[in-house]
């Protein structure tokens, strides 16, 4: 049985840092390009960091990279699931 606790914003915030930590690992051993967006961008500029009371993430990459980390799924940590239409097709 999955045990689900409702986390508070600052605790879903640490959750996503974790997660693009995770990210940039695998971007970075895989030379792929990406960058903060929209809400994330914003926040990195006006806020170091999150804006207080966003909870999302916004990554953009180029599309030549995007195409590539679509058959990445099996290098991330097993914690993280990296969901894609070869992944989940529904």
């Amino acid at each position: 049985m999955i045990h689900k606790k409702e986390l508070s914003l600052i605790e879903g915030q640490f959750v996503m840092l974790d997660i693009l930590i995770e990210f940039d690992r695998v971007c970075r051993e895989n030379n792929l390009k990406y960058f903060f967006d929209w809400g994330t961008l914003l926040g990195e500029i006006r806020h170091k960091g999150f804006i207080p009371w966003d909870d999302y993430i916004d990554v953009s990459m180029p599309r030549e990279d995007f195409e590539k980390s679509k058959s990445l799924h099996n290098k991330f940590n097993e914690d993280y699931f990296l969901q894609t239409p070869v992944t989940d097709k529904y």
